[in-house]
């Protein structure tokens, strides 16, 4: 027998049963408690992760500025390689510092452009008459003539533009701030990149004539303490370097009245300093491409002042504030005279700081960072 639609048979009858109703439960929403237990879970979650992120992100950032360092190192050991000694500062525009010599205010980062991959740049320097006539600090952008060194527009080529130019490779990516900035010395009236990274000068005392606080008079080693003459002929003190030829590090600002080689760092390549990290933001001598903005002296403590705000710092005692320093927590770092990249914890010693930045201090400190 054929079933009825919705039929069941019991016991030999028929039953109709009907269509089975779904049955409508009504669906349970968030209380506003649970909400705010789930949006605290997430926060609490969010603030565990984001130091965790942050720090990754900074690691990140230290090793490729590391990178910046060995690659700047290896340019200067490649020039030196070619030209049998390090690269030169031109001195500046203080012509009694060496009345009968023209000084381009060249620095050593032009020199190593070609190193860096940098050719057509570095060209562009020579043709637009840089390294030619006697730089005057301070002049207006828009002075076109030729034989003022760094100030210099020859060919078409204005070489104060070009001071402007930003090569990657010369900025710390822990340093986020503007990179082109007016107001640096000698260049108040210009625009200029700042750079993150500072040839050594040594260890001197800067500013014995300014009132400079980091004298390290007591020392073993004191800093800044001088028997030969200066090759230029001009000494602003008896322990003060910066300003003539004495100094015992690679890159002082008259370099070029002594050139310095590689068998001049009778203190071991693999224990000397040779450049490191700086901060625009704390030293207003920090024009990428001058003599007078590529130097530091590490009689300065490292990171010096970067515990102030930028804007409580008072650029002009620039005696105090040519160290070295970085946005890295704890230290910054350095690349030696052997191409190696080494961090520095920013309270080192300080006498064994000082000694590793002299290339021929003789120290025997008895430790090495």
């Amino acid at each position: 027998m054929t079933a009825t639609p919705y039929a069941t048979r019991r016991g030999g009858a028929i039953a109709k049963s009907l269509p089975a109703t779904p049955r409508h439960r009504p669906q349970r929403a968030f209380t506003l408690v649970e909400l705010l237990v789930v949006i605290a879970i997430i926060g609490t979650l969010v603030a565990l992760l984001l130091p965790a992120v942050q720090a990754a992100r900074e690691a990140a950032r230290r090793m490729s500025c590391g990178n910046n360092l060995r690659n700047l190192g290896l340019a200067v050991l490649n020039y030196h390689d070619a030209h049998h000694q390090f690269p030169q500062n031109h001195g500046g525009p203080w012509v009694n510092e060496a009345p009968a010599t023209d000084q381009s205010a060249v620095g050593w980062v032009v020199e190593i452009l070609p190193q860096l991959e940098q050719q057509t740049l570095h060209t562009q320097f020579k043709q637009g008459g840089a390294y030619e006539g006697q730089f005057r600090a301070d002049l207006a952008p828009n002075r076109s003539q030729p034989n003022l060194g760094l100030f210099s527009t020859k060919n078409g080529i204005a070489v104060p533009e070009l001071m402007k130019t930003e090569l990657e490779i010369l900025n710390c990516p822990s340093d986020g701030t503007e990179k082109v900035r007016e107001g640096q010395f000698q260049w108040s009236r210009t625009p200029v990149f700042v750079t993150n990274y500072k040839g050594v000068l040594g260890d001197t005392f800067l500013g014995e004539t300014f009132g400079g606080i980091y004298s390290n008079g007591a020392s073993q080693y004191p800093s800044g303490v001088y028997d030969e003459e200066s090759a230029s002929g001009f000494q602003l003190s008896a322990n003060d370097c910066h300003a003539d030829s004495r100094c015992r590090g690679f890159f002082f600002r008259q370099s070029f009245q002594r050139p310095i080689r590689m068998k001049d760092v009778t203190d071991g390549t693999s224990h000397t300093f040779l450049v490191g990290e700086d901060l625009p933001d704390y030293n207003g001598h920090s024009t990428a491409y001058y003599a007078n903005g590529s130097w530091n002296s590490c009689n300065i403590p490292p990171n010096n002042l970067v515990h102030l705000d930028p804007s409580l710092v008072d650029l002009q005692a620039w005696w105090d504030q040519q160290g070295f320093r970085s946005r890295h927590a704890g230290g910054l770092q350095f690349c030696l005279a052997d191409g190696s990249v080494r961090f520095v914890q920013e309270d080192v010693n300080n006498e064994l700081y000082r000694t590793s930045c002299t290339r021929n201090g003789q120290e025997s400190v008895g430790e090495s960072l």
